[in-house]
């Protein structure tokens, strides 16, 4: 869900009528711009109401979206995706949304369909890079009774697994040939006697790594998830790796054995929109006197540990203003908490290291083969927040803010009230023991797609949502991502991170016999031609590139391609799939071309015309006069003195 015009490359213009290229035009003119929790100015450069209902989401079918056809093979999932298993509708008070559905036959579970920004870099599908905000309204099917405002007390009604997600473009979503080494890498730096560059598929070691990809960077596809989760609890995190050190790693919520353990300086805030319960309170006086004593027992209490739980947490002063700190739940309402999961440890099949989940026992299996060796640990930062009735019973705003950089930070939000907020700090300037073991990763840069998705994993049980009983369905209304234009690029293979070439080398591993990769022009949603061609300077020529054809646009010329037919396309890449970035003048030459030629063609057949009129009248005429001199003898041609005929 991501995108916007890109000037990098001067591939992409502007529209005629102005709308941006991945805008919805029924977002609202106040929503096209946001003012960050750091006070800075965003515009919109991506939006989608779902107003048009029965849309497909098939490849090739949509401008901004495709669905999966597809069962899903990680973290102990049970589903299989589906492409009839979504699409859009609108209900009696105009209220619009996409559904996803689920079905459960005969043991096969048909549930949910994966609705994932496409990895492929055609101009319909493009990622984030550098700085990004997305706002997102999600409805969910829960309890329609009791207060909103009370806590969720059981998980019986909630057995999915919900989730709205970004991911790093080197990698495609549950296609795993394309994830592994890749996942969830934010790691820039060549130090093998720390950790063994084989274990990362595209490593800073490589001095040359081919493919367009720039010497000596590390990359990888590393994971924000907006949200996860269901019941009582939604998880919010970061996915990132190598991991920080086992010995860094926090084995207890006593503070002198976590005082260096680690990621430092996390940021949560409470759920407001939660009844206040009186006994939750806290102080920060309190809390802080706690900490500086040292805490002694191995478990907290609202006079001694911050609400989150997390020792090692932040305290300071909420956006630096008032008088509401971190990790302290003044309200006692509902408060994120240190989630204890930390991560994974990934290794290929063959692998016999004893940290793997399933070591390959080397006497009685022989080895596959089936992959490059590797085996890592990757970290997760999370916190899981409580949740309140009315997420499960009204139409909420989850946000998320995403910025690079050393001063960079990712925050969650609700309702414009910060959760949750990893600093780059915390990421960058980890605990390091004397030898300095600790890898040093990187605040995610990398280029990102979005993804919503409904799961169910063998993980967890519980009954369905009213059982026996019609299922209510699962929605989300507008999605909005918001974007600085400012100090940003925007786009999916930029000079500092390329992606395009390495993709299209390795597509075998982005899609399977069900599930190929379509390029898409046009499609974008519009209401006058001038939604669908270039403006501008280049607006004031008389070539139009698209034109708009039951609100959907059309790309008049193979020359001209992207949602709204506003983006230049050169020939073919190494893998015979289309490029973008010709200079203007052979785009506009080409389709001045066609109309030149278009027009010439005209301009004949009008001549042609002209020509044979003439000759119609000067028969007319003979005709006339021979009537006038032989009234009694007709006239008759015949076939070889058809020269009038042939005239004609």
């Amino acid at each position: 869900m991501v995108a916007v015009v890109t000037a990098a490359k001067n591939t992409t213009y502007p529209t005629k009528s102005g709308i941006k290229m991945w805008v919805d035009l029924d977002t609202p003119e106040s929503d096209r711009t946001y003012a960050s929790s750091r006070g800075r100015k965003w515009d919109l450069v991506m939006s989608d109401e779902f107003n048009v209902v029965n849309r497909s989401f098939r490849p090739g079918d949509d401008h901004m979206w495709t669905s999966v056809e597809k069962p899903d093979g990680v973290n102990g999932a049970m589903e299989l995706y589906s492409h009839n298993m979504t699409s859009t509708q609108c209900d009696d008070d105009g209220t619009c949304y996409f559904y996803i559905k689920a079905v459960d036959e005969l043991n096969v579970i048909q549930l949910q369909v994966r609705i994932t920004r496409s990895i492929r870099h055609s101009s319909r599908k493009l990622g984030a890079h550098l700085e990004h905000a997305a706002l997102v309204a999600k409805l969910v099917p829960g309890l329609h009774h009791g207060r909103t405002v009370e806590e969720v007390q059981t998980g019986k009604y909630y057995p999915t697994w919900p989730g709205i997600w970004m991911m790093g473009n080197l990698g495609r979503a549950i296609f795993s040939a394309s994830t592994n080494r890749m996942w969830p890498f934010s790691y820039d730096k060549c130090e093998p006697d720390l950790f063994h560059p084989s274990n990362q598929r595209i490593s800073a070691c490589d001095g040359n790594p081919g493919y367009g990809l720039n010497p000596n960077q590390g990359r990888g596809a590393p994971e924000i998830d907006v949200f996860e989760g269901g019941a009582s609890l939604i998880s919010s995190s970061l996915q990132i790796g190598p991991e920080t050190a086992s010995t860094s790693r926090p084995r207890t919520t006593r503070k002198s054995a976590a005082t260096s353990r680690g990621y430092q300086g996390l940021r949560y805030a409470a759920n407001n929109l939660c009844k206040p319960v009186a006994d939750q309170k806290q102080s920060y006086r309190t809390i802080a006197a706690s900490l500086k004593a040292g805490i002694v027992n191995n478990t907290c209490s609202v006079d001694t540990c911050p609400a989150s739980n997390d020792v090692n947490a932040d305290l300071g002063l909420i956006n630096d203003k008032g008088d509401d700190h971190w990790g302290i739940n003044s309200n006692g309402t509902c408060y994120p908490l240190f989630n204890v999961y930390t991560g994974s440890y990934l290794c290929d099949p063959d692998n016999t290291f004893y940290k793997c989940a399933k070591p390959r026992n080397e006497s009685s299996t022989p080895k596959s083969n089936a992959m490059s060796s590797f085996n890592y640990q990757m970290d997760a930062i999370s916190s899981n927040w409580p949740v309140h009735l009315g997420a499960y019973t009204d139409y909420l705003v989850y946000q998320v803010e995403w910025v690079t950089g050393k001063n960079g930070y990712v925050r969650w939000m609700l309702e414009g009230s910060p959760l949750f907020e990893v600093p780059s700090t915390s990421i960058s300037d980890v605990p390091q023991n004397v030898n300095k073991t600790n890898p040093q990763k990187i605040m995610l840069e990398e280029l990102m797609y979005i993804i919503a998705n409904v799961a169910l994993s063998s993980s967890w049980g519980a009954t369905p949502p009213n059982p026996g009983r019609a299922c209510r369905a699962n929605g989300t209304d507008p999605v909005v991502n918001k974007i600085s234009d400012n100090y940003m690029y925007v786009g999916c293979d930029p000079k500092t991170h390329p992606t395009k070439q390495w993709i299209d080398a390795h597509i075998d591993e982005y899609e399977d016999n069900d599930n190929k990769w379509k390029e898409v022009t046009g499609k974008a949603f519009c209401k006058t031609h001038d939604d669908c061609s270039i403006g501008g300077i280049m607006g004031r020529t008389s070539v139009r590139t698209g034109k708009c054809v039951s609100q959907r646009c059309a790309c008049l010329y193979k020359p001209w391609g992207g949602p709204r037919c506003t983006t230049a396309i050169s020939g073919a890449s190494t893998s015979g799939s289309t490029t973008y970035g010709p200079p203007l003048w052979a785009s506009i030459a080409v389709t001045a071309s066609v109309v030149v030629l278009s027009t010439l063609s005209i301009y004949m057949s009008t001549v042609r015309a002209a020509k044979r009129k003439k000759a119609v009248m000067r028969y007319s005429h003979f005709d006339e006069k021979l009537a006038d001199e032989s009234p009694s003898e007709p006239l008759v041609l015949s076939r070889d003195s058809s020269h009038a005929y042939t005239a004609l």
